[in-house]
Protein backbone atom coordinates (compact mmCIF):
# COMPACT_ATOMS: atom_id res chain seq x y z
CA UNK A 1 0.00 0.00 0.00
CA UNK A 2 1.53 3.27 -1.12
CA UNK A 3 1.55 6.13 1.75
CA UNK A 4 0.65 9.31 0.05
CA UNK A 5 2.45 12.42 0.37
CA UNK A 6 0.07 14.51 1.97
CA UNK A 7 -0.21 11.95 4.60
CA UNK A 8 4.07 11.92 5.29
CA UNK A 9 3.63 15.72 5.61
CA UNK A 10 1.10 16.12 7.93
CA UNK A 11 0.90 19.12 9.48
CA UNK A 12 -0.20 21.10 12.97
CA UNK A 13 -0.74 24.25 14.05
CA UNK A 14 1.79 25.66 17.57
CA UNK A 15 2.46 28.68 19.31
CA UNK A 16 5.39 30.32 18.71
CA UNK A 17 7.13 33.02 21.11
CA UNK A 18 10.31 34.40 19.89
CA UNK A 19 13.16 34.77 22.45
CA UNK A 20 14.70 38.24 22.98
CA UNK A 21 18.21 37.39 22.63
CA UNK A 22 18.50 33.63 22.31
CA UNK A 23 19.88 32.64 18.73
CA UNK A 24 21.42 29.13 17.52
CA UNK A 25 24.02 29.50 14.95
CA UNK A 26 22.74 33.07 14.30
CA UNK A 27 19.82 31.68 13.70
CA UNK A 28 16.21 32.60 15.70
CA UNK A 29 15.25 30.33 19.36
CA UNK A 30 11.57 29.87 19.83
CA UNK A 31 9.14 28.63 22.58
CA UNK A 32 6.90 25.97 20.83
CA UNK A 33 3.34 25.50 22.70
CA UNK A 34 0.83 23.57 21.03
CA UNK A 35 -2.29 25.76 20.15
CA UNK A 36 -4.22 23.30 22.68
CA UNK A 37 -2.05 24.33 25.59
CA UNK A 38 -2.52 28.11 25.36
CA UNK A 39 -5.48 28.73 26.97
CA UNK A 40 -4.93 33.07 26.53
CA UNK A 41 -2.25 35.94 25.88
CA UNK A 42 -3.13 39.28 27.81
CA UNK A 43 -1.62 42.41 27.32
CA UNK A 44 -1.27 43.07 31.45
CA UNK A 45 -1.61 40.72 34.34
CA UNK A 46 -1.68 42.42 38.01
CA UNK A 47 0.81 40.06 39.90
CA UNK A 48 2.08 39.90 43.82
CA UNK A 49 5.09 39.35 44.31
CA UNK A 50 6.93 36.09 46.45
CA UNK A 51 9.31 36.67 48.72
CA UNK A 52 12.05 34.25 48.59
CA UNK A 53 11.19 32.89 45.33
CA UNK A 54 13.45 32.45 42.68
CA UNK A 55 14.75 35.17 40.09
CA UNK A 56 12.66 33.55 37.26
CA UNK A 57 9.03 33.70 39.32
CA UNK A 58 7.98 37.26 39.09
CA UNK A 59 5.19 36.03 41.25
CA UNK A 60 1.68 34.37 41.59
CA UNK A 61 -1.41 36.05 40.48
CA UNK A 62 -5.20 35.52 39.79
CA UNK A 63 -6.31 33.73 36.66
CA UNK A 64 -10.52 32.74 36.51
CA UNK A 65 -10.29 32.14 40.04
CA UNK A 66 -7.50 30.66 40.36
CA UNK A 67 -3.80 31.25 41.90
CA UNK A 68 -1.17 30.54 38.97
CA UNK A 69 2.75 31.14 39.07
CA UNK A 70 3.63 34.05 36.91
CA UNK A 71 7.29 32.89 35.69
CA UNK A 72 9.95 34.59 33.01
CA UNK A 73 10.55 31.97 30.71
CA UNK A 74 13.41 33.98 29.09
CA UNK A 75 15.16 34.22 32.66
CA UNK A 76 13.86 30.36 33.84
CA UNK A 77 16.31 29.08 30.76
CA UNK A 78 19.35 31.30 31.57
CA UNK A 79 18.98 33.49 28.82
CA UNK A 80 20.76 37.47 29.54
CA UNK A 81 18.47 39.57 28.20
CA UNK A 82 14.58 39.77 29.66
CA UNK A 83 11.69 41.08 28.23
CA UNK A 84 11.04 44.49 27.98
CA UNK A 85 8.16 45.97 29.56
CA UNK A 86 6.63 47.78 26.31
CA UNK A 87 7.12 44.33 24.31
CA UNK A 88 5.65 41.91 26.55
CA UNK A 89 2.68 39.92 26.84
CA UNK A 90 1.52 37.23 29.24
CA UNK A 91 0.60 33.49 28.12
CA UNK A 92 -1.43 31.20 30.25
CA UNK A 93 -0.45 28.11 29.35
CA UNK A 94 -1.67 24.19 30.47
CA UNK A 95 -0.04 20.90 30.55
CA UNK A 96 -0.74 17.49 31.76
CA UNK A 97 -2.72 14.04 31.56
CA UNK A 98 -4.38 11.54 33.56
CA UNK A 99 -3.16 10.99 37.35
CA UNK A 100 -2.85 7.96 38.78
CA UNK A 101 -6.44 7.50 39.54
CA UNK A 102 -8.13 8.32 36.18
CA UNK A 103 -8.67 11.79 36.08
CA UNK A 104 -7.14 15.11 34.58
CA UNK A 105 -3.97 16.13 36.10
CA UNK A 106 -3.79 19.70 34.79
CA UNK A 107 -0.53 22.35 35.65
CA UNK A 108 -1.44 25.55 34.43
CA UNK A 109 0.90 28.54 34.56
CA UNK A 110 1.47 32.56 33.38
CA UNK A 111 4.64 32.95 31.23
CA UNK A 112 5.47 36.25 30.60
CA UNK A 113 7.13 36.54 27.20
CA UNK A 114 8.13 38.81 24.56
CA UNK A 115 5.06 39.75 22.10
CA UNK A 116 6.49 38.27 19.52
CA UNK A 117 4.15 35.21 19.24
CA UNK A 118 3.12 33.81 16.15
CA UNK A 119 0.60 30.75 15.09
CA UNK A 120 2.85 28.18 12.36
CA UNK A 121 2.09 24.69 11.08
CA UNK A 122 4.26 22.58 12.27
CA UNK A 123 5.57 19.63 9.47
CA UNK A 124 7.17 15.74 10.10
CA UNK A 125 9.57 17.95 8.29
CA UNK A 126 11.21 19.27 11.65
CA UNK A 127 14.29 17.39 12.74
CA UNK A 128 15.27 16.52 16.45
CA UNK A 129 18.18 18.58 17.94
CA UNK A 130 20.20 18.16 21.07
CA UNK A 131 18.64 20.56 24.12
CA UNK A 132 22.44 20.73 24.50
CA UNK A 133 23.24 21.44 21.18
CA UNK A 134 21.17 24.70 21.63
CA UNK A 135 22.04 25.86 24.86
CA UNK A 136 19.21 24.85 26.83
CA UNK A 137 18.65 22.42 29.94
CA UNK A 138 17.61 19.17 29.01
CA UNK A 139 15.17 18.61 32.53
CA UNK A 140 13.59 22.07 31.00
CA UNK A 141 12.12 20.82 27.71
CA UNK A 142 10.08 18.19 26.28
CA UNK A 143 11.94 18.43 22.72
CA UNK A 144 14.26 20.60 21.24
CA UNK A 145 13.74 20.72 17.15
CA UNK A 146 15.02 22.81 13.59
CA UNK A 147 12.74 23.68 10.79
CA UNK A 148 14.11 25.22 8.28
CA UNK A 149 16.49 28.42 9.69
CA UNK A 150 14.73 28.37 13.12
CA UNK A 151 15.28 26.39 15.85
CA UNK A 152 12.06 25.26 18.91
CA UNK A 153 12.11 24.47 22.10
CA UNK A 154 9.01 22.52 23.93
CA UNK A 155 9.12 24.02 27.46
CA UNK A 156 7.91 21.17 30.33
CA UNK A 157 5.62 22.84 32.44
CA UNK A 158 6.29 20.43 35.34
CA UNK A 159 9.83 20.56 35.09
CA UNK A 160 10.10 24.20 34.92
CA UNK A 161 7.98 25.25 37.91
CA UNK A 162 9.45 22.11 39.79
CA UNK A 163 12.83 23.87 40.82
CA UNK A 164 14.78 21.33 41.79
CA UNK A 165 18.18 22.79 41.55
CA UNK A 166 17.21 25.76 43.69
CA UNK A 167 15.24 23.90 46.46
CA UNK A 168 15.65 25.27 50.12
CA UNK A 169 16.07 22.58 52.69
CA UNK A 170 14.46 23.36 56.35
Amino acid sequence: METSKKHRDKTSQAVVVETEEAKVEDNPLLFLFTVSQVEEILPEFPIRSVPFAPDFLDGICSWRGLVLPVVDLDKRFGFEQTVSPESQRYMVVRSGGLDQDGGVDLVRCVFRVSDTIKIIEVTEKSSIVSPQRIGVEPSLVMGAYQLEESYYVVPDLVSILDNKENELFL
